[in-house]
């Protein structure tokens, strides 16, 4: 049975309505709390002291972009703070609107405008607003990646995954499936990209900023925080508790990295069989291989999410596969990070409530590994039923 045109347009609308509302709030609370402390004000300082020369990587806030990025943030710094973050802000609403658009273009199942404002309207990219994150940037150049990988553009998908890595290396997963593919020429790519960059922040921070920059990894928020999706997040809630709630179970950390091994272990055996199964599919390949390495990641945060959309979108079909979207989506309109990491519980709470992010994550990657893109289910028609009304409608 369809679903009537009417219905299909009243969901569109209420979708873009709540992705309106998304930004529309984002800009607001910039207006309103020009102080309140987001991770774009670390960027900020960082760039800043860069230009001014002074240290770009103070043990007063932990900044994690190597200094390439810092740099990039330069050209921010010589305009206030709040205008530097409604910049910002707008920059990565444009991003999700491009990359929606290149999405949708690749994998027509469901209006642009409709794609970026689920984007934005759920947990996964409102954080991003609300801390002022580089996921949506994120989002962009590994959407441009994966349709450069699919359509077959070596040299472009490496050279965007080459900037996609430097920028966050846990993304370096993606050169073990070129070598696994025997994708010489996108490795190549994505080796010059990153070398390019790498001399770029040498030459314009020093080569010194790099010793800076990994001491300060070192400072990292500890894996047990609420929006860490990962694994060792998981595990490290379960044995070593935290100060929002106590341990389920408390285990030494020999027990954790045991635990962490074989869930990594049994993650990288799941994902090799699958794709090996399904070797023609590049848009499994690149959902499963993304939320693998956010999975596998200590810090795997939330707001990364967003960089799956594209490849999750080509791979998802049947009912079990659509199930876990829906399902997760619906989480994710419903929990709210700011509510979250602020959230104290106890131990049960902290794996059930605590972790929610991470069986978000783990549902996302079912619907990936589950899905048959093929096959033709109510669910998954949803959207093509709607441009099937508009022919109908059109012929005379």
């Amino acid at each position: 049975m369809r679903p009537s045109r009417v219905a299909v347009e009243i969901t569109y609308a209420l979708t873009v309505v709540l992705g309106v509302a998304a930004v529309v709030a984002a800009l607001v609370l910039i207006r309103l709390t020009p102080d309140r402390r987001t991770d774009f004000s670390i960027f900020y300082r960082s760039a800043l002291a860069w230009r001014m020369g002074g240290t770009m990587y103070p043990a007063d806030h932990v900044n994690l972009n190597p200094p390439a990025v810092v740099v990039a943030y330069a050209p921010l710094t010589y305009v206030s703070t709040q205008t530097a973050q409604t910049i910002f802000t707008l920059l990565g609403v444009g991003c999700v609107i491009v990359s929606s658009r290149w999405i949708s273009k690749a994998i027509p199942r469901t209006p642009s405008l409709v794609l970026a404002s689920i984007v934005l309207a759920v947990d996964a990219g409102w954080i991003n607003l609300w801390l002022q994150q580089e996921g949506l940037l994120l989002m962009l150049i590994v959407t441009a990646a994966w349709i450069a990988d699919r359509e077959h553009r070596d040299l472009s998908a490496g050279g965007w995954a080459g900037l996609a890595i430097y920028a966050k290396p846990f993304l370096a997963v993606l050169i073990l499936y070129w070598v696994w593919r025997r994708r010489w020429r996108r490795i190549a790519a994505t080796f010059a990209t990153g070398s390019v960059l790498l001399l770029v922040g040498a030459a314009l921070a020093g080569p010194a900023a790099y010793g800076s920059w990994w001491r300060s990894l070192g400072l990292a928020p500890a894996p047990y925080a609420p929006l860490n999706a990962s694994l060792l997040g998981l595990w490290s809630r379960t044995f070593f508790g935290s100060e929002f709630a106590p341990a389920l179970i408390r285990e030494p950390l020999a027990v954790l990295i045991t635990a962490w091994t074989v869930s990594l272990v049994a993650l990288l055996w799941v994902i090799v069989r699958r794709i090996a199964a399904d070797r023609d599919n590049v848009d499994r390949t690149w959902a499963l291989v993304l939320m693998g390495s956010l999975l596998a990641s200590p810090l795997g945060w939330i707001y990364y999410l967003p960089i799956v959309a594209g490849p999750l979108l080509g791979c998802v079909g049947g009912f079990i596969s659509w199930a876990c979207v829906w399902v997760s989506l619906g989480i994710l309109l419903i929990f709210r990070s700011e509510v979250l990491v602020a959230l104290h519980t106890s131990a049960m709470g902290a794996i059930v409530l605590g972790s929610i992010h991470f069986w978000v994550l783990l549902l996302i990657f079912i619907a990936a590994l589950m899905g048959v893109p093929e096959s033709r289910n109510r669910l998954g028609r949803f959207a093509d039923d709607e441009r099937t009304f508009d022919a109908e409608l059109a012929e005379p």
